[in-house]
């Protein structure tokens, strides 16, 4: 059957979809099985829900995809059944404070960790040994006593957003991709080996879709209250689910590059930010800049780059820095029309940005 007809055949009529749940400036994910779209074969539900006019709130998964991508424009390579696919439309109104959509993939990430490891410790508690982590800003590693990490699942958030102040709508198509099971096929411009979360079949009954979509859908919706100003259950470090992340963050400690310089990952900051320290002054700066990779650098590398005395010094007292060379994107989303599928400063970008210095102590 020709993709198009089987995507038309299996698609609910739009009049009586459903009705969408809001809750503090957002439309949440729809929760109703019933209600959620599910396709043999699809070119990307990220393209898919982007080029159809589905309700805010719309679920989409798949069985296959053809054209999967991740960020940079990556492909995202699945195997049929062995896999989920998932897309879904989250709304947000002029209510709600735009710059914090930069922690949108955050906790996306922070969701997928939950079904995951409530997953293995249902099904697999001997798995549970692999140590589940999250690599800022949205991507699921998984990393075996001695072994080397291993890409698991990534996310993708693309946004639109039409009129401004407090009547601007932003619609955010949010995507996730996870290797369920079995032997994964490696992107050639994949930079960290695949892996599934389960290297054989899947254990139990169920597929993907129910064993791992609908726990994530409301995982998502669960999470999502957190994100409002006003009805946020916060410290001074944040949302509470960022401290969920943090004990699971994957670059914590260790030493990356980015540009010309390397720096250590002390923390996650209360805004989703990566808090990093130059080993060659000691000086630290928040990172929101997500179009470019950040190297890691090998182990053996990082001891030879110890700071200097000069650096040990400046960590004992509060640093005063300009903001970084990138712009602070209030999404940290792309546009539809951006050359960078994922992640690029979206045109809220502009009205959010600042040089204002930041103090760390």
């Amino acid at each position: 059957m020709p993709e198009a007809a089987d995507q038309k055949k299996r698609r609910p009529k739009a009049a009586d979809y459903f009705r969408p749940l809001r809750c503090s400036g957002v439309v949440l994910l729809e929760s109703n099985p019933d209600n959620h779209t599910a396709l043999e074969s699809v070119d990307s539900t990220n393209a898919y829900l982007l080029r159809e006019d589905l309700p805010a709130g719309s679920v989409v998964f798949a069985r296959e995809q053809t054209s999967g991508r991740g960020r940079q424009g990556r492909s995202w390579l699945a195997r049929p059944d062995a896999s989920l696919i998932f897309s879904g439309v989250l709304e947000f109104d002029g209510s709600f404070p735009l710059e914090r959509l930069r922690l949108l993939p955050l906790l996306t990430g922070v969701a997928l960790l939950q079904v995951c490891r409530a997953e293995l410790e249902r099904h697999a508690p001997e798995a549970a040994a692999q140590q589940l982590s999250i690599k800022w800003p949205n991507d699921l590693y998984s990393v075996a006593a001695g072994g080397e990490p291993r890409k698991l699942g990534g996310i993708l958030l693309e946004s639109r957003v039409s009129g401004s102040g407090s009547s601007a709508i932003c619609r955010v198509v949010l995507g996730v991709g996870l290797n369920c099971c079995g032997p994964v096929p490696e992107p050639a411009d994949a930079k960290v080996p695949a892996g599934s979360l389960y290297p054989g079949a899947l254990p139990g009954e169920g597929s993907p879709i129910t064993r791992f979509g609908r726990p994530l859908v409301a995982a998502i919706n669960r999470l999502l209250p957190e994100f409002h100003e006003t009805r946020q259950i916060q410290t001074d470090r944040g949302p509470v689910f960022l401290e969920e992340l943090r004990a699971a963050s994957f670059l914590k400690d260790r030493v990356v590059r980015h540009g010309e310089n390397s720096f250590r990952v002390l923390d996650i900051a209360a805004g989703g930010e990566l808090v990093l320290e130059e080993l060659a002054s000691g000086r630290r700066s928040l990172l929101d800049d997500t179009s470019e990779d950040l190297q890691l650098v090998p182990c053996s590398s990082a001891l030879q780059a110890q700071p200097s005395p000069q650096a040990v010094r400046a960590r004992s007292r509060a640093v005063f820095i300009p903001r970084s060379r990138c712009s602070r994107s209030a999404a940290g989303l792309s546009t539809a029309q951006s050359r960078r599928p994922e992640f690029c400063a979206s045109p809220l970008a502009r009205d959010f940005a600042s040089n204002l210095a930041i103090k760390l102590a």
